[in-house]
């Protein structure tokens, strides 16, 4: 994972929880995750006050261990990609939600 993702450590349970760094967001983030193959649903589903803009909740249950690994190479991916480019990404957004 790229510099400054945090994610839990999971003992049991199906799915863990992921925050990106600072200046990034899950919204932004998930059509180049899909795009890549990766699906997650975002966190701000989760906090019924607001926030979670950063956080995106990994599910494990269904997946083949095989297939973690490589799925996280290309979140990764997606991530990095989104770091380069976050501004752009945002004004596509806003476009899309404006129509």
């Amino acid at each position: 994972m790229p510099p400054g993702v945090t994610w839990t450590e999971t003992a049991g349970g199906f799915s863990l929880l992921l925050t990106l760094p600072e200046g990034l967001e899950t919204a932004a983030l998930l059509p180049r995750a899909q795009a890549r193959g990766v699906t997650f649903t975002p966190g701000d589903a989760f906090f019924i006050d607001g926030g979670g803009e950063r956080s995106l909740r990994l599910s494990f249950s269904a997946v083949p261990v095989s297939q973690i690994d490589d799925g996280m190479k290309r979140l990764g991916d997606a991530i990095r990609d989104l770091g380069r480019h976050p501004d752009h990404v945002r004004q596509q957004i806003i476009n899309i939600v404006r129509h």
